[in-house]
């Protein structure tokens, strides 16, 4: 099984590390995350409400270079070409369940609308497809992050532990995510 999960991902990989004291008490809404099965396709949803504005969520999604620093399961995340809104990002890393490791890989092209969308297909990779879409849509709150990526596996996900893995896996990436937007938030008000 490889890591079926957005980034954003950068996608094709994101442990929620601890929130910093500060940063708990800012988390204001709980990932939402769906996670539907069908033979070797996978469908993943996923929803974030975060108290950042759309520029500083954009500024951590697409720090493409760097986000193996803030992501745990990403040894390498890095762009390798750049024209204009469409990025092409390689990424690996390793996906862990148990003792099980699960390596992956992938090269993907991201077409960027600053401060709004990103959307992600695989070139080359792990997965035999890929295809994503991250929405960022201010609210009252602060920031909501839609995620939807659609994938096809080389290999059957088992029934009994895949999904639950997935929705897992998915959840702690944008509590990663999360947590760096607010750290980054955070340092910015107090160099003002």
């Amino acid at each position: 099984m490889t890591r079926l999960a957005p980034l954003l991902l950068l996608l094709c990989g994101l442990g929620a590390g601890m929130l910093p004291a500060q940063a708990a008490d800012e988390r204001n809404s709980e990932v939402e995350v769906t996670v539907r099965v069908d033979g070797l396709e996978v469908h993943v949803t996923a929803t974030l409400t975060v108290d950042a504005s759309p520029q500083e969520a954009w500024a951590v999604l697409t720090d493409f270079d760097n986000m193996s620093r803030f992501v745990s399961n990403l040894e390498l995340s890095e762009v390798v070409s750049r024209q204009r809104d469409v990025v092409q990002v390689h990424a690996k890393g390793k996906a862990r369940f148990g003792p099980l490791q699960f390596p992956f890989e992938s090269l993907r092209e991201l077409t960027l609308t600053p401060f709004e969308r990103i959307q992600s297909r695989q070139i080359t990779g792990t997965l035999k497809r890929f295809e994503g879409v991250t929405q960022i849509t201010p609210v009252p709150q602060g920031t909501r992050i839609s995620y939807r990526g659609d994938s096809t596996s080389n290999q059957s996900i088992p029934l009994i532990v895949g999904p639950s893995f997935i929705k897992s896996e998915t959840e702690e990436q944008f509590h990663e995510l999360q947590t760096e937007i607010l750290r980054r938030r955070m340092e910015a008000r107090k160099n003002k």
